[in-house]
């Protein structure tokens, strides 16, 4: 995130528009979508990209790191929880609560 420091928003604009995203992903999202399934991006990059994604895809959550703007450039520091494992963690166990479904495996 400090690489970003000092990039005015615009830019952040015109780089979530070159995203590259995985061969495949969209076609994914939409069979589940299509069978009923929520879906969750949960990561360690910045919210900003994330809601963009989100929003193309038509995801049900997205959680990142807030990157911290001040006078329409980015700062280099981030705002609120930082997202790393135990974050993404805590993420997944509030999702399954708030759609009511169980994190446990069937073990045979």
């Amino acid at each position: 995130m400090k690489l970003l420091k000092g990039l005015p928003v615009e830019s952040l604009h015109q780089l979530s528009n070159s995203l590259p995203l995985t061969p495949g992903a969209e076609s994914l999202v939409n069979i589940l979508k299509h069978l009923g399934y929520k879906i969750a991006l949960v990561s360690g990059g910045s919210q900003f990209f994330i809601d963009k994604i989100c929003k193309s895809y038509n995801l049900d959550y997205g959680i990142a790191n807030q990157l911290k703007i001040e006078n329409s450039k980015v700062s280099g520091e981030l705002e609120g929880q930082i997202i790393d494992a135990e974050a993404k963690e805590n993420a997944l166990v509030s999702l399954a609560e708030k759609e009511e479904f169980s994190l446990l495996v069937n073990q045979r």
